[in-house]
């Protein structure tokens, strides 16, 4: 194991999700059916699961797009996870129109940076830096970091976003961890808050029903500041990127303005997924699959064997909530064929993909851990980009 003396501790911890709940079933009405009917095609799961379907006595007589819409919601529960997300504004997804909600990402992470400042015992007016790891930042300037800084009352801190997709969490981490151990603060409040549910198309099958919005947040301290608390000490981070356009947005920067995308209306012609000018994410969901689980299982034994675990040493591993296949798919990679479900958190059934978000619940959520323990964080996401994180539980001192 690698020199721990002067590790940072996370001494809080805080996590926020909305009211409004959007069911796989809400989702199924807004697809387009010409989209849908071309998806249901395309995959042999729902293709077997309609002739179970027609076969029942209640479905016997249901249309094509009743069958396409009841595989679609079979498919996202049993082969995805997914059961439901929680949401900003179910209504104005629903009604397919702007949200008068007037709650952004950043009103999400001050909720769960209170609560994690509240968990550490420190005051906003103790914060040195706030770090917020988004995928869909309120907007490109005032960082959505310097919105949470401001809504909490950290007058005496820093603060900037790092934008590094579903990874941008872990990545975070690493970046408080060198501040924090370079004596270059104190105390870092790094935040992941997701609202991404604006920025998805309900037309498309193939994408639209991943996402739910949430915010985590943890407040690291200084090992001389966390030590009489205890908590997660932070022992190692590996962030790697490789450039990839398997995953992609077309909102926000300067690419949309070029190209003179428009938003995509609720049907019609407009642009398809994948397309140069399509404006909402989009994601090859079969490319990224036999790309990115080698890359996760890759980075977490490297993290691994430079602090000399194994797998078999870590109690829990902390992986991006992305989709069962996913995660069936890494664990493979990494136990065979054990399948350890109590070692593999998951709150995709609950949640949904809640991009950053998705393994920072995780540690948020950690009840089973004793000290000593550790547990590995490994996120993964659009660019592509790889962060992994080495954690140990620890008593206070």
């Amino acid at each position: 194991m690698r020199p721990t003396a002067d590790s940072p501790i996370i001494t809080g911890r805080g996590m926020y999700v909305p009211d409004d709940v959007l069911s796989n079933e809400d989702i199924a009405r807004l697809l387009d059916p010409r989209w849908l009917a071309t998806w249901v095609d395309e995959s042999p799961w729902c293709q077997q699961r309609i002739r179970v379907l027609r076969a029942e006595s209640a479905l016997s007589g249901a249309s094509r797009d009743q069958l396409d819409r009841r595989a679609f919601v079979d498919y996202v529960h049993q082969r995805i996870g997914i059961r439901r997300r929680h949401v900003v504004d179910r209504s104005a997804i629903l009604e397919r129109r702007r949200s008068t909600a007037g709650v952004f990402g950043s009103d999400l992470g001050a909720r769960a940076a209170q609560q994690a400042l509240d968990a550490a015992g420190v005051s906003a007016a103790e914060v040195d830096v706030v770090i917020c790891g988004t995928s869909s930042p309120d907007r490109v300037y005032p960082a959505t970091a310097v919105e949470i800084q401001d809504r909490i009352g950290a007058g005496d801190a820093y603060g900037y976003d790092l934008l590094a997709a579903c990874s941008s969490f872990v990545y975070g981490l690493e970046m408080a961890r060198g501040l924090l151990v370079a004596g270059l603060c104190r105390r870092a409040l790094v935040v992941a808050a997701e609202y991404f549910t604006c920025a998805v198309d309900y037309r498309d099958p193939s994408n639209s029903f991943f996402w739910g919005d949430a915010a985590a947040a943890v407040l690291m301290e200084a090992a001389h500041l966390g030590s009489p608390k205890g908590g997660y000490q932070l022992l190692d981070g590996y962030c790697r990127s490789q450039l990839s356009q398997n995953i992609r947005t077309g909102l926000g920067g300067t690419r949309p303005f070029v190209a003179g995308c428009g938003i995509a209306p609720a049907s019609g012609d407009a642009a398809e997924p994948g397309g140069p000018d399509y404006p909402y994410f989009y994601q090859n969901g079969p490319m990224v699959y036999r790309e990115v689980i080698p890359l996760v299982a890759r980075a977490t034994k490297t993290i691994l064997e430079r602090n000399g675990c194994g797998v078999g040493d870590i109690r829990l591993f902390m992986f991006h909530q992305a989709s069962t296949l996913v995660l069936d798919g890494i664990k493979k990679r990494l136990f065979k064929d054990e399948t350890p479900s109590d070692r593999v958190p998951m709150n995709l059934v609950e949640y949904g993909n809640t991009s950053s978000c998705g393994a920072a619940i995780c540690l948020v959520e950690e009840a089973v851990m004793g000290a000593g323990e550790l547990a590995c964080m490994t996120a993964f996401g659009g660019g592509y980009t790889i962060g992994a994180a080495l954690l140990r539980k620890v008593a206070p001192a």
